[in-house]
Formats: structure tokens, C-alpha cells, sequence
């Protein structure tokens, strides 16, 4: 059996298998809520370290984008 591991736009990343099973990652507010309707989708072990990857590169994302946020409050002269 087949997963699929893909980023759908900014915001989620989705976990589909061949059986149709499904899970969706949602970020809101620099949380990750996990969606699922039914039963999740079985993983294997690529697929893990594939999953593994992008909660990696969202996770550095929204650390960046909170950076972003907090900069030093500009000078006046």
C-alpha cells in the first residue's frame, strides 16, 4: 500500500493512502491541529521520515515568520 505525503499551499499538509484513509495537518496561530476523518492512513517508514520532513520545514517556517513579528521597535531621532 501506497502514502502520499504533500504540502497543500502554506497552511496544511495532507497524508492520503491508497485506501483512500486521510490526514490532514492544519497550522492556525503557530499551531498544528491534526484532522482526521475515520481512520488515519497507515504509514510506512519512508512515508514517516516524508511526514517527518514537513512538519520540519513548517516548523521552521512558523518560527521564522514569529521572528519576523518581534523585531526591535525602530528609533526615533
Amino acid at each position: 500500500m501506497s502514502t502520499y505525503v504533500h504540502r497543500d499551499g502554506a497552511r496544511q499538509i495532507t497524508v492520503r493512502d491508497d485506501a483512500g484513509r486521510e490526514l490532514a495537518l492544519t497550522s492556525e496561530h503557530y499551531a498544528l491541529h491534526i484532522n482526521t476523518m475515520g481512520a488515519g492512513p497507515c504509514l510506512t517508514p519512508q512515508m514517516a521520515h516524508d511526514l517527518a520532513d514537513e512538519l520540519h520545514q513548517w516548523a521552521n517556517c512558523q518560527q521564522t515568520v514569529r521572528a519576523r513579528t518581534k523585531q526591535a521597535p525602530m528609533m526615533t531621532l
